[in-house]
């Protein structure tokens, strides 16, 4: 609500929310970092404790072979928080903040 009435030369943009902030940049900046490691590898690097979910000494044959889609998950996971934290980053530089949108 104190957003929207802001007579500030560059108002915040909606309602941010830290921790969903803070995440979108670790995973620009840990993707800026390692541009040669795979997306799934990322996500894997920065939530390691969700190493099990692909290890197939801890799965059930059903399971394995969900690994593919799992990885795929997490492909897209990653490259949604890029795309959302470049666009981010571009709209501020703009006076937008934290605008999305293209």
């Amino acid at each position: 609500r104190a957003a929207r009435s802001s007579q500030a030369r560059y108002p915040v943009v909606g309602q941010p929310n830290v921790a969903a902030l803070e995440k979108s940049l670790a995973v620009y900046d840990y993707r800026l970092a390692n541009p040669d490691m795979s997306l799934w590898e990322m996500w894997l690097a920065l939530n390691p404790h969700l190493s099990r979910e692909i290890d197939p000494k801890y799965l059930s044959p059903e399971k394995v072979l969900n690994i593919p889609l799992k990885k795929a998950t997490w492909t897209a996971t990653v490259s949604r928080y890029c795309k959302k934290a470049k666009a981010m980053i571009d709209n501020t530089g703009h006076g937008r903040f934290p605008d999305l949108s293209n």
